[in-house]
Parts: C-alpha cells; sequence; structure tokens
C-alpha cells in the first residue's frame, strides 16, 4: 500500500471554531520513505473550507488506498471528521479512519526525546512557527504558511527516511 507524508494546518486547536487552512500530502516510496512525487498542498485561502473539505473528500475517501505518515495524526483526522461532519453532513467514522492503517511519529519522537512531550518534534526540525499559521492566516500572508509547510514535509521525510533506515536496525534481534 502507497504511504503517503500527511499534515493539515489550522488557525487554531479546537476543531468546532478554527478553519483547516490546508491540507497536505505527498507520495513515499515505501521501502526508503523518500519522495515518490511532489508536495501537493490544498489551500483553503484559493476557495473555502468548504472547498478543502469537499476535495479531500473526493481526492480520498471513495478509495483510500494509501498509508498517511505524520505527526500527531490523531489530530489531524478528529479536525478532518468534524469538518466534513459540518459540511458533508456524514463522518468518516468514530475514530476517525477505523481500521484504515496509518504511521504516526509521535510516540517514537518522544521516546527518542527521553520521553519528554516537550518539544519532542525538535528532533525532526521542527520549530515554533507552527504556531504562528493562525496568526499568518489572519494578515494574508499565505506565502510565509506555504514556506512553513514545505520547510516541515521536508524535514519531516528526512527524518522518515533515517527512522526506516535505522528502526529495524535497532528493533529486530541481530542475525548470528
Amino acid at each position: 500500500m502507497t504511504q503517503c507524508y500527511f499534515d493539515i494546518e489550522t488557525t487554531g486547536l479546537d476543531p468546532e471554531n478554527p478553519k483547516i487552512c490546508s491540507i497536505q500530502y505527498q507520495r513515499l516510496s515505501t521501502e526508503s520513505g523518500s519522495l515518490a512525487e511532489d508536495l501537493v498542498i490544498l489551500k483553503e485561502w484559493e476557495h473555502s473550507e468548504r472547498n478543502l473539505i469537499i476535495e479531500f473528500d473526493k481526492l480520498f475517501s471513495s478509495i483510500w488506498d494509501f498509508v498517511p505518515v505524520g505527526q500527531n495524526l490523531l489530530f489531524d483526522f478528529n479536525f478532518l471528521n468534524d469538518k466534513k461532519k459540518k459540511y458533508l453532513g456524514k463522518k468518516y467514522g468514530s475514530p476517525f479512519f477505523l481500521g484504515k492503517p496509518f504511521i504516526d511519529l509521535k510516540s517514537i519522537l518522544i521516546l527518542k526525546n527521553h520521553g519528554l512531550f516537550k518539544v519532542y518534534n525538535q528532533s525532526i526540525g521542527k520549530t515554533g512557527d507552527g504556531a504562528k499559521v493562525p496568526e499568518w492566516y489572519n494578515q494574508g500572508d499565505y506565502q510565509r504558511i506555504d514556506d512553513y509547510i514545505r520547510r516541515e514535509a521536508k524535514n519531516f521525510i528526512e527524518a522518515y527516511m533515517v527512522l526506516k533506515e535505522e528502526l529495524p536496525k535497532i528493533l529486530l534481534p541481530a542475525e548470528k
């Protein structure tokens, strides 16, 4: 099954009021985690949140044939589920994508950070800039959001490639 880097950006943390301002995904090599296609960014500011959800739903609901790869994906899934219910009157399932495979690196990154939750994602080059997305959105500074998304995707995929190579060595017993 195809693996895709998957993430969303929002204008806040509570799914009921803030908007999803972008949904981004990128097909990855299943073997190495390297890029297999260009990053796709669905942008709310080019249409509307409703149209963003409709477009995403058309792309991925009818045939879910990929494994989302990201960090803190349950946040993304729950946000998308609430927005689908709001705009389309239906949910993906509860919990979101029930029975669908996904790879969430949050737990691994926390372990890499000695079990600490605070700034666990800095180990993949993620900065605090994500907290600025709502401010940039309100200012109409969409280019900064786009730049942030591209930088975050690049850093995540680089870290994912290292983890795909190194984790099997750690987790599988050495052959004798």
